[in-house]
């Protein structure tokens, strides 16, 4: 499964993670920037408050119709 285009070393490697997003070929890392502000719905799997628009922040969970 290809990834986006990294914008470093420009191979298809770039993958989401729970943070925003990594190459898993040269390791360059782009972190998002969180644009909520709370402290976000509480996460079942690891159990912070990190839940923004149906999605875990720290652990990377998925969370369907909860936004």
């Amino acid at each position: 499964m290809a990834g986006m285009k990294c914008p470093k070393c420009g191979n298809l490697t770039f993958f989401e993670i729970p943070t925003g997003r990594k190459c898993s070929k040269c390791g360059y890392e782009m972190k998002v920037p969180a644009d909520k502000k709370g402290k976000g719905k509480k996460c079942f799997n690891c159990g912070k408050y990190q839940v923004f628009d149906g999605k875990c922040r720290n652990c990377g969970a998925i969370y369907k119709g909860i936004k």
